[in-house]
């Protein structure tokens, strides 16, 4: 009930900013750019490559240049440990999008859909993806409940809710709370952050507190990488044919994983360690002109 009156809401909200988008789409490149894949229009090179390569889908999702850049070590991490799944990735800005796609490769990078009912439900469809990885507080009632129904755990990392957003997210509380409690496991930024998001109905053993992917500690606590999230003794993979399993609630079904490769759920405490202890290595050098971020970045990067 709580999801219904909050897509009536949304759909009011788009009906009543139409002009003023209309208007700032006439007038700028910027709202035009992927507008109809933000809609539910599954770009068809990335439908074709899930449909034919018999490989599962990791769904990593970063927002913007900030969380495309802290993911970076990540999600090199996952790549390694995960030879046998598609990584893909999505960004909702057009600065996100760009500099994924010259980090990445454009063949998975794409845009985040709008949290639209069937815009959700057309990428779920095309990419079937077996995890769904969020960076920091990215929480949209649709897609994650989208992910519920399909049985697909969902893992946040980074998760932070700012001084200035947390009376927003206590005023919202119980929207949030039939949702993050069927989260996966969420690795917060700090102490602070994950009393928080127990507090909005997060399970208390799934949060951890594992340290900031981007170096900016906000508060002085060392990474618990062993302790990011345990080891998950169910798999990541298909069902066999003919398979028979007891009916489960949503969002609880089982996970299973390649006979020959981990679990992404079951690792990613390790690989999320590797890269929070790296981005802390490479940020030794003072930022400024001339200085490059992450060390581990190509030349040509560096202004």
């Amino acid at each position: 009930m709580t999801l219904f009156f909050y897509n009536l809401a949304l759909l009011l909200a788009l009906v009543a900013g139409a002009p003023w988008w209309l208007w700032r789409m006439a007038a700028t490149h910027k709202y035009r750019e992927g507008l109809l894949r933000r809609l539910g229009l599954v770009p068809k090179e990335l439908a074709a490559d899930a449909q034919a390569k018999d490989r599962p889908a990791i769904w990593l999702h970063a927002v913007s240049v900030g969380e495309v850049l802290a993911a970076g070590r990540l999600i090199a991490e996952l790549d390694r440990a995960f030879p046998a799944y598609r990584l893909l990735i999505s960004t909702t800005t057009r600065t996100g999008q760009a500099l994924a796609r010259e980090r990445f490769g454009a063949n998975r990078v794409f845009y985040c859909p709008l949290d639209l009912p069937w815009a959700v439900r057309a990428y779920l469809s095309a990419l079937r993806p077996r995890l769904l990885i969020l960076a920091e507080t990215e929480f949209w009632p649709n897609l994650l409940n989208g992910c519920f129904c399909r049985r697909i755990p969902v893992v946040v990392v980074n998760a932070r809710i700012s001084d200035r957003s947390w009376p927003r997210y206590r005023r919202l509380r119980r929207l949030w709370r039939p949702l993050l409690a069927r989260l996966s496991r969420v690795l917060a930024q700090s102490e602070t952050d994950a009393e928080r998001l127990r507090a909005l109905g997060c399970p208390p053993e799934r949060v951890v507190v594992a340290g900031n992917l981007k170096f900016d500690v906000r508060a002085a606590q060392q990474a618990k990488a062993t302790r990011q999230l345990k080891a998950s003794r169910r798999g990541l993979c298909r069902r066999q044919p003919g398979s028979r399993r007891r009916p489960q609630p949503p969002g609880t079904g089982p996970i299973c994983r390649p006979r020959r490769h981990g679990s992404p759920l079951r690792q990613l405490s390790r690989h999320y360690g590797r890269a929070v202890r790296a981005r802390r290595g490479s940020h030794h050098t003072k930022r400024g002109v001339g200085r490059c971020v992450d060390r581990t970045a190509p030349k040509s990067s560096c202004r």
